[in-house]
């Protein structure tokens, strides 16, 4: 039986404090009211009813109100045997909810069961349910990802209920979540570093000088953000002002143009016929003629005749083997004469008689093509032969005149974009901003615009694109000295399976050895210590396979260490020393 993944199931938007305009419901109308508090909403069944919408609804604001008379903490998850129902409040009073179907398998029914089984009454398949396939905190991450892209591009949705209205706020919010609610591959949500935040590149601390080195000299733009997929180096005064990870998330999936791959010869020498189907080249039909037979001769005709297999006189020989006999006697065919056609009327002769003795003619002279190594092709030194003129009184022009003029470096090519941007100080409040993306090589330097942004086009100014480019070759220079250094592995450390290890700071995340991990005890620990804060480390174990897993706070600066350790002969000691040296490598 195959398996069913997770789906979501429906996504809704609403905040209790809202109401409808006087006059547009009776008072005594109680769905009028429930439904006035609903902003969005979309269901994987198109033709959901009112009533079904009101209760979804109406039993998460209910076990929200429920849980705030026992805790000051409000209610962010409700779990059930087939359902992941995950609440977000981004802003108050707000509440996104999403509703999530675990993925399940059909139960086989046992031979118990069939047997005593009414063969007139009507069977229902019954599901065993993951409890495993979704995460809660998987769900919330993806929640406030979208939710912070929501705010990237249109504002809060305070602010815009405030200044536009509340039609404008519920035209934007179905344009945006609908789309992207519906795109959502949740199997492959659970990758635990995408879950964090954009990744910091390795080289962070020696490229990080750099960039604030730029950012003195580039005023006003002076929050300079470096992209260079999939990595990040934000600027010391970037991370001061904007922290949210949202702009270089966006940006990274959606702006930065993805290496170009080499396209296969196959695909880009096939041609259409009338029908429409793909018609076969001649180099397909050789390809498909040689791998028919061996080393590309011509198959040949074996007849499954007795007689005829006995006498090899009779077999239907290639032309090439015939010696010159233009058929063959058992078939009365042609063969086929793989010779090249005669030239002149002596081969022609050769041809129909063997005894015609041949005289070969030198071909004629052609003329001469010299090659790259010539003489006519050789490179001359300028001064010797300025030297060699001047001895006849011929006088050439100083060398520095007749050296070719450098060809410039092309620029970076600019594209600017709006965004609404919110500082540190309060997050609920945006301001539009001009955002500058100067992108060459695949490394794309973010330039944010002042507010009263009055200078000229960044593409005009010349003296901020040359300090572009200056950036951008140290760079590329830093990251080539650190390539050179790296030795190729060994034999060993291929097969030996490798730890991995990730740190979670400041809305960012940084690893050093690519972290990939979809395993639960990560989501587990993150949640456990976000609950109780006083827990410092979390250690677990899996037994298939035999993994240790260890998060661990750090207090200067604040943050965050998850190690997973692939080694099953690992002792717990073992682990302490290996997320204490993650540590170290992360800091210093």
């Amino acid at each position: 039986m195959s398996l069913r993944p997770p789906a979501l199931s429906y996504l809704t938007i609403y905040n209790s404090t809202l109401t409808s305009p006087e006059g547009t419901f009776q008072p005594d109308d109680e769905d009028a009211e429930e439904q006035a508090h609903i902003l969005f909403y979309t269901s994987r069944d198109r033709a959901g009813t009112r009533d079904k919408m009101l209760r979804q609804v109406g039993l998460a604001k209910a076990i929200t109100h429920f849980s705030d008379m026992f805790s000051e903490d409000p209610c962010n998850g409700i779990r059930s045997q087939a359902r992941r129902m995950v609440l977000v409040s981004p802003e108050p009073n707000y509440w996104i909810h999403a509703c999530v179907d675990l993925a399940k398998a059909p139960r086989m029914p046992s031979d118990a069961t069939i047997k005593a089984r009414d063969p007139l009454s009507k069977t229902t398949q019954t599901f065993d349910h993951l409890d495993s396939s979704v995460h809660d905190l998987s769900l919330r991450s993806l929640l406030l990802t979208g939710y912070s892209l929501f705010k990237l591009k249109h504002g809060s949705f305070s602010s815009i209920l405030a200044t536009l209205g509340r039609e404008a706020l519920e035209l934007q919010m179905e344009r945006h979540f609908t789309p992207w609610a519906w795109s959502w591959d949740i199997e492959e949500l659970g990758d635990f570093g995408t879950s964090l935040g954009p990744t910091l590149h390795p080289l962070h601390k020696r490229m990080l000088p750099l960039v604030d080195e730029f950012a003195e000299q580039a005023a006003p733009y002076s929050c300079p953000l470096l992209l260079s997929p999939p990595y990040i180096i934000p600027s010391s005064s970037y991370s001061a002002s904007y922290s949210q990870s949202s702009l270089p998330r966006y940006l990274l999936d959606r702006i930065l143009p993805p290496v170009p791959q080499p396209e296969s010869k196959a695909h880009s020498s096939s041609k259409l016929d009338a029908d429409g189907r793909a018609e076969e080249t001649t180099a397909d039909a050789e390809t498909k003629s040689s791998a028919s037979t061996f080393l590309g001769l011509p198959a040949m005709n074996l007849n499954a005749n007795m007689n005829t297999a006995v006498d090899p006189r009779k077999w239907t020989w290639p032309g090439y083997l015939t010696f010159g006999k233009g058929q063959s006697k058992a078939t009365g065919k042609e063969s086929v004469d793989f010779r090249a056609p005669p030239d002149t009327k002596e081969e022609a002769a050769q041809a129909e008689d063997p005894s015609v003795p041949v005289v070969m003619q030198p071909p004629p002279e052609a003329d001469p093509v010299y090659d790259g190594d010539s003489p006519s092709n050789a490179q001359v030194n300028p001064d010797d032969l300025a030297e060699a003129m001047s001895t006849i009184g011929v006088v050439l022009p100083p060398s520095q005149e007749r050296e070719r003029s450098p060809t410039p470096e092309p620029a970076p090519e600019v594209i600017t974009l709006t965004f609404h941007l919110s500082p540190n100080e309060d997050l609920q409040t945006t301001t539009k901003r001009k955002i500058s993306c100067l992108t060459k090589d695949h490394l794309s330097l973010i330039l944010v615009h002042p507010e009263d942004d009055s200078s000229e086009q960044i593409g005009e100014n010349t003296a901020l694109l040359d300090l572009v480019g200056k950036l951008l070759r140290a760079i590329k220079i830093v990251a080539l000295n650190e390539e050179s250094k790296t030795s190729s592995p060994t034999t060993a450390s291929i097969l030996q399976p490798k730890d991995r290890s990730i740190l979670f700071k400041d809305s960012y995340s940084q690893s050093y050895n690519e972290f990939a991990s979809k395993s639960e005890q990560h989501y587990n620990a993150q949640q456990l210590q976000n609950v109780h804060p006083d827990i410092a480390e979390v250690f677990s174990r899996t037994q298939h396979p035999q993994n240790f897993y260890a998060a661990r706070k750090t207090t200067d600066p604040a943050g965050c260490v998850y190690v997973e350790v692939c080694r099953k002969e690992a002792s717990l000691s073992d682990v302490d020393n290996i997320v204490a040296s993650s540590i170290r490598q992360f800091y210093d």
